[in-house]
């Protein structure tokens, strides 16, 4: 009986693990309104932060606490509601880039079902109605996002086609 119960609590255990392994992200409370300043100052955002050097220090390392704590008052100044404001930017271009995908015509029903089931259901509906516009603002300001998504290594890199047919001899 011991080692039955046992093997049942490890089984449990491993199952447990494994729901939150593959459950959707975790909300981070993200709002209509800051959507809303998504859209509207996404640029402004973008130029304040690149002006302070971070990002040409590159992605490799995290931000200091004075660095971290200045772009949160920028996210502030400009609308995007506490805590989490990174996080919510980040989550906000993520999403509007696989809703684009998934509406899409390269997107199979698997690769949907995949991105949505990941997907955190409560920032999902506030997001979605307008990924466009969100989309939209980010590639003003970067260039498509939804290149990150084309998985046509050809097209990618815009390699010419060669025709390796041999040519008849007249």
């Amino acid at each position: 009986m011991n080692k039955f119960f046992k093997r049942s609590c490890a089984l449990f255990i491993c199952l447990l693990a494994a729901s939150f392994v593959f459950a959707a992200e975790k909300s981070l409370g993200i709002t209509s309104a800051d959507v809303d300043n998504y859209i509207k100052n996404f640029s402004a955002i973008n130029k304040e932060i690149d002006a302070m050097g971070f990002n040409d220090k590159g992605m490799e390392r995290e931000p200091t606490k004075e660095e971290a704590q200045k772009r949160d008052e920028i996210l502030k100044k400009y609308g995007i509601s506490g805590p989490n404001r990174f996080d919510k930017m980040q989550r906000i271009t993520q999403y509007s880039t696989q809703l684009d995908y998934c509406n899409g015509p390269k997107a199979t029903k698997d690769q949907k079902d995949a991105l949505r089931n990941n997907m955190n259901p409560s920032d999902l509906k506030v997001i979605e109605p307008k990924y466009k516009e969100a989309l939209s603002a980010y590639n003003k300001y970067n260039g498509p996002a939804g290149s990150l998504f084309n998985f046509d290594i050809k097209e990618k890199l815009n390699l010419p086609s060669f025709d390796f047919k041999k040519k008849k001899k007249d």
